[in-house]
């Protein structure tokens, strides 16, 4: 079982809404304001949080992120689409995101390389037929 497959039987317990979740962080992370993982990276850079980013890329354990600092990199009107196309409440977009950003960009950045931004698209789609 993959990573991401994993990820999304995680959520599963926790959110009938699974696939929307899944779907919505890919949608999130392949939107023009975001610009995939190289623009999430850059964000979380640019917000002071480089270590976070870092860690994620690196093979090394994962630092963990709280809801408030995710509204903070991200902003709220992205938490706030992705939650609207979940169908869940900001405070669970923002939970969801803490949670699953961190072993998503970890799995995304195979050696530490980040992917093209485009790469990712395929990847979600590939992750929601499977689910």
């Amino acid at each position: 079982m993959s990573l991401l497959s994993g990820l999304v039987g995680e959520i599963s317990g926790a959110n009938p809404n699974q696939a929307a979740v899944m779907q919505g962080v890919m949608g999130l992370l392949n939107s023009p304001e975001i610009g995939g993982v190289p623009g999430l990276v850059q964000k979380f850079q640019q917000s002071g949080m480089e270590a976070h980013v870092a860690s994620w890329i690196s093979s090394g354990t994962n630092l963990p992120i709280t809801a408030d600092q995710i509204q903070q990199v991200l902003g709220s009107a992205a938490v706030q689409k992705f939650a609207s196309g979940a169908g869940i409440s900001t405070d669970e977009a923002s939970n969801h995101l803490a949670s699953l950003l961190p072993s998503i960009v970890d799995h995304l950045t195979p050696n530490g390389t980040v992917p093209p931004s485009g790469s990712l698209l395929e990847l979600g789609l590939g992750l929601l037929k499977k689910g």
